[in-house]
């Protein structure tokens, strides 16, 4: 398999579904047609699988359990149907590709949250974070015994500091929102972004980030329609 072939691979397994033309914005990747054409053979060679939602929305593609297993083993199981999170795991994949052409600052590196479970699951979050076992995913009240809640993205920077990226195209439960935030210290790694879609939903979550007193290291933003599409 050659370097870009493995560096497709990684990608579309890092992620729930991808595009091509998201494909196409990795860096020295090619035009569209020849991701695309990549993007197939990984297909014959039963790596990737492709799905369409509608007859009009482009081929997705996402990673199968041989795919995975020639990345990181210990990346979790896709989820079963993503029809109605679609439109949120490209919108994901969107802003890694804004991460990597640094959006959000000079990171190291940038995580999904498949990579994040993975890093958990595994332990090996110990060069990521600043503390012995500490983890990407935090508990929420009322889920079961050991379900995480994750960000979308990490944005990792020098010295253990990182940043948990939201995408929010509608306003989650308040309390998902507040627990989510509680994470988040000033001074201390990590900060939190939400990207918002919507000004009435943007308000309600600075309300909720005012309420938690997490204005320093919690920043909420209106999600800009130019980042869809890259």
């Amino acid at each position: 398999m050659s370097i870009d072939d493995q560096d497709l691979l990684r990608f579309v397994a890092a992620h729930e579904v991808v595009v091509a033309i998201q494909a196409a914005r990795l860096r020295g990747m090619g035009d569209v047609d020849d991701v695309a054409a990549r993007l197939e053979g990984l297909r014959d060679q039963g790596l990737v699988s492709r799905l369409r939602v509608s007859p009009q929305s482009p081929a997705g593609y996402r990673v199968t359990p041989d795919g995975a297993a020639r990345v990181d083993p210990a990346l979790p199981e896709l989820t079963a149907s993503i029809v109605g999170r679609y439109r949120h795991h490209l919108g994901v994949g969107w802003l890694w590709l804004a991460a990597q052409r640094g959006a959000f600052g000079k990171g190291d590196s940038i995580l999904s949250a498949r990579e994040m479970r993975a890093a958990d699951a595994t332990g090996h979050t110990g060069g990521l974070l600043d503390a012995v076992g500490a983890t990407f995913g935090v508990a929420l009240p009322g889920r079961p015994s050991g379900e995480l809640a994750y960000p979308d993205l990490a944005v990792m920077y020098p010295n253990k500091y990182w940043l948990g990226v939201h995408l929010l195209y509608a306003l989650p439960d308040s309390g998902w929102l507040r627990t989510t935030m509680q994470r988040y210290v000033p001074d201390e790694a990590p900060y939190g972004l939400f990207i918002v879609e919507g000004v009435d939903n943007l308000r309600a979550v600075e309300e909720i980030v005012s309420e938690t007193g997490k204005p320093d290291s919690v920043l909420a933003r209106e999600l800009l329609p130019d980042v869809e599409g890259g």
